[in-house]
């Protein structure tokens, strides 16, 4: 999983190795999804997120298929770097 700003403000997507496919992976226009971390079990992500405030970034995690993202951190400094 990487984050590229390819469609606008930068957002989640993967890449099949096999298949050279790219899929977006998270949602929305008006924020930016950036610096995933997966954990060892590989079901879940964190990333960093202005979904929540678009004035700063915050920690969110989410089902490795970003359904919906739940909010980590919650205060006015930066959250950045999720890891695990």
């Amino acid at each position: 999983m990487f984050h590229s700003d390819r469609n606008g403000r930068r957002k989640l997507f993967t890449l099949d190795l096999a298949t050279a496919v790219v899929t977006r992976v998270t949602e929305g226009r008006d924020h930016h999804d950036e610096d995933v971390s997966w954990p060892p079990d590989g079901t879940r992500i964190a990333f960093t997120t202005t979904r929540f405030d678009a004035r700063t970034w915050h920690i969110a995690v989410a089902s490795a298929a970003v359904v919906e993202a739940r909010q980590v951190t919650n205060h006015p400094a930066f959250s950045r770097h999720a890891s695990w």
